[in-house]
C-alpha cells in the first residue's frame, strides 16, 4: 500500500521516519506492506558443501568485502 500525503495515516507514520533522517531527506510518499509468509533463504554452499557453516559463510564474505574496498581505495 503507498501511502501518499493526502492519507490520515501519512503524518502518523512520517514520524517513523523522523529521527532517522534527521531532516535530511523529505518523505514523499511511505510504502506499507504486510509479511504473509516467511522462508528461510539457504546459500547453494549449504546443500552442496556439508563441512559450510555460517562462520564460514560470514568469513568468505567479509574477505571478499574487503578485497573489494581495497581495489577502490587504490
Amino acid at each position: 500500500m503507498v501511502i501518499d500525503p493526502k492519507n490520515k495515516k501519512f503524518e502518523q507514520k512520517e514520524t517513523l521516519f523522523k529521527t532517522l533522517i534527521q531532516g535530511k531527506f523529505k518523505v514523499l510518499h511511505i510504502i506499507q506492506i504486510q509479511i504473509e509468509t516467511v522462508k528461510e533463504i539457504m546459500a547453494p554452499s549449504y546443500l552442496f558443501i556439508k563441512e559450510t557453516t555460517e562462520q564460514n559463510q560470514l568469513e568468505a564474505a567479509k574477505m571478499g568485502y574487503r578485497a573489494l574496498f581495497v581495489e577502490q581505495k587504490e
